[in-house]
């Protein structure tokens, strides 16, 4: 990447700063424009995503509506940052604590496997070295009958042999595992809360982000 483009790789990078690039990131390949995105995005903390959001209007294709951008073919850099900032938004969500039911996310329709396949990077990123936290999470708020369209549904999103997807397909076997088991003997499943760490606004410093459940899509 062009080093005037990796010095807008920062929380404090300006409308105008964004859109004097504008010429230049359009020039950009879809992976590239892909890349940059998620490393943008993950950039800033929680609570600056909606200032962020108000900065990369500016490169917005003109005279083009949001419903016109989502339909092209073309990939525009407003376009692979929106949609970096969707899937931010819909993983910090689904593994929010505050979140009792986050399997009803990932089975809905609004749930966007592609989305999650084109922007893997920021995927790993964000849950790098907490997955069996998330995995354990989502195992401990899934019901049984819930258990398998889940995993199959992450497999899919995440991709089958990524690090998180595996810890998941492990935490909802065991999961199973302990509650048949304790059926069986007459005791009672009480699900750990594991505790999914804010770290966000650490990890914006140190580029090593992690899940933070302070943003819903």
């Amino acid at each position: 990447m062009d080093a005037e483009l990796e010095k807008l790789l920062t929380p404090d990078v300006t409308a105008e700063q964004l859109e004097a690039c504008k010429q230049a990131l359009e020039e950009l390949d879809e992976d590239s424009k892909i890349d940059f995105a998620t490393e943008l995005v993950l950039q800033f903390p929680s609570e600056e995503l909606s200032d962020f959001y108000d900065r990369i209007e500016r490169l917005r294709p003109q005279n083009e509506s949001k419903e016109e951008e989502a339909e092209e073919e073309y990939c525009h850099i407003h376009q692979a940052l929106s949609q970096a900032m969707e899937a931010r938004s819909w993983l910090e969500a689904i593994f929010n604590e505050a979140n009792e039911r986050p399997y009803e996310m990932i089975l809905s329709d609004k749930f966007n496997i592609d989305l999650f396949n084109q922007f893997h990077k920021l995927c790993i990123q964000m849950t790098d070295g907490i997955e069996d936290d998330c995995a354990n999470f989502l195992a401990e708020r899934t019901p049984p009958e819930y258990r398998n369209a889940v995993a199959l549904r992450l497999n899919h999103a995440f991709e089958e042999r990524s690090k998180l997807a595996i810890a998941i397909g492990a935490a909802l076997t065991i999961c199973a595992i302990q509650r048949t088991s304790l059926a069986s003997s007459g005791g009672m499943y009480s699900g750990r809360s594991p505790s999914i760490e804010q770290k966000n606004d650490k990890a914006s410093e140190d580029k090593e982000m992690v899940i933070n459940s302070s943003l819903c899509p």
